[in-house]
């Protein structure tokens, strides 16, 4: 088995992915295509009478040089249309990704009320304590903790897209994302009407500080087979925290006393 390190040919194709910088799925299939060209080239040059190895520079010798083959691969692939198709689709792909949060967001919500009740109640049961629960639905800023995964889900879709539809890496298209993604959530902030308690404020801090983290849990090769990333795990991190600040309304609604109390 050859050495990457000394071989000319496999020096050379790394040559080439530095200067491609291209999604790892699409950069594999061009570096496969200049090998096929490689061998072809080489496998024609021994018929004509040459040596491997001097069949090898050879063939190396016509692709040039390998920085410059590769910013001509990555401009072929990086146009300015499709930087600007990439965009449109990003916006497109963060509306719905704030869709889908907004839904996972109302049913965490839903969810946690209910449970929060059933909890209080069951405590109530084991303790004999009388309790009324009573969910919170006069505070907004419960309500405004949907947004969290929809800004989440949005930047992080919107991330996804753009990196795709422009054959970027992720990595280069993240930072832009995260921020265009945080201005918006900070107009947000800067113009919903809540009502000015310490959990509407909690809700709405987080709200930046989640499109931020969206895009850097994308997908490394977002050009590549679509699955399951480690994105789900971040948004199920985030998740985490909404039953903790629910539940605390939640238990800021129920009155009780103690055993006894009220009985006759």
């Amino acid at each position: 088995m050859r050495d990457p390190a000394e071989h000319p040919v496999d020096r050379y194709r790394a040559a080439v992915a530095r200067t491609l910088r291209l999604p790892p799925s699409l950069e594999a299939d061009r570096l496969d295509e200049i090998a096929i060209h490689i061998d072809d080239t080489v496998a024609s040059l021994i018929d004509e009478g040459l040596d491997r190895a001097h069949a090898e520079r050879e063939a190396l010798a016509r692709l040039g040089s390998p920085e410059v083959l590769g910013d001509e691969l990555r401009r072929a692939e990086q146009t300015a249309r499709r930087a600007l198709a990439a965009v449109g689709g990003g916006i497109v792909a963060a509306a719905g990704g704030v869709i889908r949060g907004s839904i996972v967001g109302f049913l965490a919500l839903f969810s946690t009320f209910v449970g929060g009740a059933l909890l209080v109640q069951a405590v109530a049961h084991l303790t004999g304590w009388q309790v009324n629960p009573v969910l919170p639905v006069s505070n907004a800023g419960a309500y405004v903790s949907i947004a969290w995964l929809a800004a989440f889900l949005g930047a992080r879709s919107a991330a996804e897209a753009i990196a795709r539809g422009s054959r970027r890496r992720i990595v280069d298209v993240r930072a832009p994302v995260a921020v265009a993604a945080t201005a918006v959530a900070v107009w947000v902030v800067a113009t919903w009407q809540l009502e000015q308690d310490w959990l509407s404020v909690a809700a709405l801090l987080a709200l930046p500080a989640l499109a931020a983290i969206g895009p850097f849990a994308g997908h490394d090769d977002p050009a590549g087979p679509r699955g399951w990333s480690r994105a789900w795990f971040v948004a199920a991190a985030a998740a985490l925290l909404l039953p903790v600040v629910l539940l605390s309304g939640v238990g800021g609604g129920v009155t009780g006393a103690g055993p006894g109390v009220g009985q006759s």
